[in-house]
């Protein structure tokens, strides 16, 4: 198995560990073509693009890869309720708080990767799912933004 599937499997891990009560999204690149149940409370974590850092190590491949955390959870509250709105895109914003917190603190995903550095976030989003399927359900969604390196070895 390669490193990139390792890491990519042990950031979900960590994720899931952080955040017990959310679900994990099977499609990570199209959210809002996910079960709605799965939505109410979910995460995913997409793979994205890399970079060969141009590391000269006999028979290693240093990569530094993109990965797309995505959060997100059920508007539960009513148009004008500005109380309960406030109150769900502070949890999702201090879910994201406690996933950073974490990757801060766990830098190599249990020695999975060389390092692990938040870059950005998406800001908050509002999404109402679009088509047939869609439900009068709402959702924030949050995308976290980390770029991990590891290396390959290219002798396996």
């Amino acid at each position: 198995m390669s490193q990139i599937s390792i890491v990519h499997t042990a950031l979900i891990d960590r994720i899931a560990s952080v955040l017990p009560d959310y679900r994990k999204i099977a499609n990570p690149y199209e959210i809002t073509n996910n079960p709605g149940s799965i939505l109410n409370k979910g995460f995913a974590v997409a793979i994205g693009e890399a970079v060969n850092t141009q590391r000269t190590v006999k028979a290693l491949l240093f990569e530094l890869r993109t990965f797309e955390v995505f959060l997100i959870r059920l508007a539960t509250h009513t148009e004008n309720n500005v109380s309960k709105r406030v109150s769900l895109e502070q949890e999702i914003m201090e879910d994201a708080f406690s996933i950073k917190k974490d990757l801060e603190i766990e830098t190599q995903l249990g020695g999975e990767c060389i390092s692990i550095t938040y870059i950005s976030d998406s800001g908050l989003q509002y999404i109402v799912p679009e088509g047939e399927e869609a439900s009068r359900d709402k959702y924030y969604a949050l995308n976290l933004v980390f770029d991990c390196e590891y290396r390959e070895d290219l002798t396996l």
